[in-house]
């Protein structure tokens, strides 16, 4: 909602500025993007857990006590688990 500010010139002449803006909540649309790029970087990470996991040979995955199968598993539920 924006502030109504008077103005008045030399002849007296009244008017009305309707561009400044007092603080307020972010937009609807401003909320929508930013929930939207804050998905994405988690979506892009989730990615990118599974791609370095996956790189790994059987062994290091044995030695952090992972199998090929439960690597999706893991990462879901870890990413449940940080909400």
């Amino acid at each position: 909602m924006a502030t109504q500010l008077l103005r008045s010139d030399d002849f007296g002449t009244v008017s009305v500025d309707y561009r400044r803006r007092i603080p307020h909540e972010p937009s609807l649309i401003h909320r929508f993007f930013k929930k939207l790029t804050e998905t994405w970087a988690k979506r892009q990470a989730y990615r990118q857990t599974i791609a370095d996991l996956r790189g790994l040979s059987d062994r290091e995955l044995n030695d952090i006590g992972l199998s090929r199968s439960q690597i999706e598993l893991m990462i879901r539920q870890s990413t449940h688990e940080q909400g």
